[in-house]
């Protein structure tokens, strides 16, 4: 399955996400760290880690599968330049003019 750029969107989004909730997380864990006294500051480090480690983690894969997911559009396209290469030179080619276009308006 070739990835759509509104399924590359939504991957980035979700990761920015993710790194949204993961400053959160450590706000929040750097209040409560604050907060408590000195014995309880080791249960609360030993939390704000593994959240940070799981956060990291997940955060990690959703990079990887946006990583394969742009590896196998470029593999995809590659394949449809090499079965129409005339095509493909036609499009970029057109591509370049309409851009060229749109630049000298301004």
């Amino acid at each position: 399955m070739v990835a759509t750029k509104a399924d590359l969107r939504r991957d980035l989004d979700s990761i920015k996400s993710d790194i949204a909730t993961l400053q959160s997380d450590l706000s929040a864990a750097l209040k409560d760290l604050v907060s408590v006294s000195k014995s309880e500051a080791g249960e609360v480090k030993d939390r704000l880690e593994t959240q940070v480690r799981e956060r990291l983690s997940k955060l990690s894969d959703k990079a990887e599968d946006l990583a394969q997911r742009g590896r196998r559009a470029m593999e995809g396209l590659e394949g449809a330049i090499e079965e129409k290469p005339l095509q493909s030179v036609g499009i970029a080619l057109g591509i370049g003019v309409l851009i060229g276009v749109l630049l000298s308006r301004k």
